[in-house]
């Protein structure tokens, strides 16, 4: 079966909660927080973020504006969709940062570590839990 033939589900009103509390947790990150790594290699609390909000400006782009540009081939298989869409991401991931400002990220996450450190590996210290999305 190719992607292009399921029928699409919107599952919007199920995750008006979550997104709801992504956003409450977001909003009560100092700046410590949002250079904390991961579970996700190479991608910081705020790499995610950044993440979700591209998604959500697709979105909008493509419903409201019409902007196609950025969507993926969904005409092969589950597969060949989900290997570009890593592609992509993982292209994404690696774009836009400085070598000045990766040397600040990593004087920044040395700092922190050193003065701090949090309760597990991949945890916010005095936060909610571990951020793994």
């Amino acid at each position: 079966m190719r992607l292009s033939e399921v029928a699409p589900l919107d599952v919007r009103p199920a995750l008006t909660a979550e997104r709801a509390a992504l956003l409450e947790l977001l909003r009560g990150l100092d700046d410590e927080a949002w250079i904390r790594e991961t579970a996700v290699p190479r991608w910081a609390v705020k790499d995610i973020a950044l993440h979700v909000l591209d998604d959500d400006l697709g979105w909008l782009s493509r419903g409201r504006d019409g902007d196609l540009s950025g969507l993926l081939d969904d005409t092969g298989d589950y597969q060949t969709f989900v290997a570009a869409l890593a592609a992509k991401n993982q292209a994404r991931a690696g774009r836009g940062r400085s070598p000045d400002e990766r040397r600040a990220r990593r004087a920044l996450r040395h700092r922190v570590r050193s003065s701090r450190r949090a309760p597990d590996e991949g945890a916010i210290a005095d936060g909610p839990g571990p951020v793994g999305w």
